[in-house]
């Protein structure tokens, strides 16, 4: 999405970061796989199931991935190991996309 230009020359360059897809479908996507801890399922049942395009699909889980929110085996996705999945059923859209952006990647 494009920015301001006044924002473009103003804004530290920490800030001028462009996350990868939709932040409302990374947090729908750890939520539905919350949902279905105990499932693990391929791009095309997750894209279909979250009504996620297709094109941002696999950089979404990817980054959720970097951050230890998901996990994948072959062709398949599963909500993360180390992922409380009780505390996730308690949060809004708005909380998980705070969660989600405040985790470090991995390195």
């Amino acid at each position: 999405m494009p920015i301001d230009i006044q924002e473009f020359e103003a804004a530290p360059e920490t800030e001028l970061v462009h996350t990868i897809g939709d932040p409302g479908h990374a947090a729908q996507l750890l939520a539905f796989l919350g949902d279905h801890s105990d499932e693990a399922f391929t791009l095309k049942e997750l894209r279909t199931e979250n009504s996620v395009p297709r094109g941002s699909i696999g950089a979404i889980l990817t980054r959720l991935e970097d951050r230890g929110f998901v996990r994948h085996r072959g062709e398949y996705w599963a909500i993360g190991d180390d992922v409380p999945v009780p505390d996730l059923a308690g949060k809004d859209a708005d909380e998980l996309r705070r969660l989600i952006e405040d985790a470090p990647a991995s390195e």
